[in-house]
């Protein structure tokens, strides 16, 4: 969670490779917005916990897809 309430996490997915999301606080409930959605060459099925710094930038792992079909570390700035 950031300092204004939104909630971040991530999918994988039967029919494509995942993706990033955040979940915002609105007046009736939350608001869903698509961050990343994965490609398999820059990375696939993201799992585990995420981290967010003190600039905003949110990171985490796949386990799956990137360069050699191990998985990546990623990163997402603000």
């Amino acid at each position: 969670m950031d300092s204004a309430g939104n909630l971040y996490g991530v999918n994988e997915s039967l029919f494509n490779d995942g993706s990033v999301f955040k979940l915002t606080p609105s007046g009736s409930g939350w608001t869903f917005t698509t961050l990343h959605n994965f490609n398999g060459g820059d990375g696939a099925n993201p799992y585990g916990q995420l981290v967010l710094d003190s600039s905003g930038n949110l990171y985490g792992t796949t386990s799956g897809g990137g360069a050699h079909g191990y998985g990546v570390i990623w990163e997402i700035t603000p």
